[in-house]
């Protein structure tokens, strides 16, 4: 008697979630919704997963770091922020065959499913007539919240020099987080200093530099708005006039 014999089919090995995937799943599991990996979510696993295997390999690259101010709190994890932290970084690390991975994202942040108000678990988990979960959308949940010394945590990651800031209002939806044409700070001294919106205030009157100038600006910001309503004035009346000649 023959046998034929072929080869046994090899088991695929699930690798563990990034950290921010792991916060993703904890919320679906609590909220009765389905976990759904993306291409991406794929890539940013697989990065962990050699990081863990190779980690003096890992460099990291941070190009902005921004500050946002929040329409509630409630978007905040700890549920009290009004001004949280997040920072765009590439990270890269090589595979134990020499080739990198590379991810790039923004930091600080994660969404989180929008399920219909109507069809939430009870306390008990359960859904009410046992109805389906509607999911209708994401939204952001912001995980660090603003103070001076977690931006130089941040900043202190990267493997090169960290120039440029940003202020922005966070969104309550997702997949954007941020409102469209950041204001920009251009050290970290002041935008770690500063109040929010005199920060905004120094980059619309294109005030900020390479240097600290936040004091500065406080003495003087009376005397640069009125300069400049003026030169908008003079400007709006000879462009009047150059199209009445």
């Amino acid at each position: 008697m023959s046998y034929q014999f072929k080869s046994k089919p090899k088991q695929k090995i699930e690798l563990p979630l990034s950290p921010r995937l792991k916060k993703v799943l904890a919320y679906c599991e609590t909220h009765d919704c389905e976990f759904i990996k993306r291409g991406d979510d794929y890539n940013e696993i697989e990065l962990y997963d050699v990081i863990r295997n190779n980690p003096k390999s890992l460099v990291k690259r941070i190009s902005g770091v921004y500050r946002l101010k929040l329409p509630s709190p409630d978007l905040s994890e700890d549920g009290k922020s009004t001004e949280v932290l997040t920072y765009y970084m590439q990270q890269e690390a090589l595979r134990t065959n020499g080739t990198p991975i590379q991810d790039d994202r923004m930091h600080g942040v994660y969404q989180v499913p929008v399920t219909n108000e109507n069809t939430r678990p009870n306390q008990a988990g359960q859904m009410p007539n046992n109805q389906k979960v509607s999911v209708r959308g994401t939204r952001p949940v912001y995980e660090i919240p603003f103070t001076p010394e977690a931006v130089d945590k941040i900043v202190a990651e990267s493997s090169i020099g960290v120039n440029m800031f940003y202020l922005a209002f966070g969104t309550s939806t997702g997949p954007n987080i941020t409102s469209p044409n950041p204001s920009t700070i251009k050290n970290i001294d002041d935008f770690k200093a500063g109040d929010f919106d005199e920060l905004v205030d120094m980059s619309n009157y294109n005030f900020t530099t390479s240097e600290a100038r936040l004091e500065q600006w406080r003495k003087e910001q009376k005397q640069v708005k009125s300069n400049a309503h003026l030169l908008n004035t003079i400007n709006a009346a000879n462009a009047a006039n150059q199209r009445r000649a």
